[in-house]
């Protein structure tokens, strides 16, 4: 799998409602840093709540792919989150 298609097959996980399915094409050992959470989530249990809680505050929450460009192992992403904010966002 290329990079373009896990982005792909990890968004399509997001938006059918997965998030283990969407947290399994993460590294078993992911550190994510976000300025937007006090301390970085640490493995897949982490990004699979976060993908929760997102998807909990927005039901409708869905993820589009812009763009993957990728120069040897570094990857920049562009991508859409769109949805109807319906509930408290678990954030700092």
């Amino acid at each position: 799998m290329n990079v373009q298609e896990r982005y792909a097959a990890a968004m399509e996980a997001f938006n059918r409602d997965d998030p283990s399915g969407f947290a399994t094409l993460y590294a078993e050992d992911v550190i994510v840093h976000d300025p937007q959470y006090p301390r970085p989530l640490s493995g897949r249990a982490a990004i699979a709540q976060d993908a929760a809680d997102v998807r909990r505050a927005m039901p409708d929450a869905r993820f589009t792919l812009h763009a993957v460009l990728q120069n040897g192992a570094t990857v920049a992403v562009q991508y859409g989150l769109s949805g109807t904010h319906l509930g408290p966002l678990s954030l700092p």
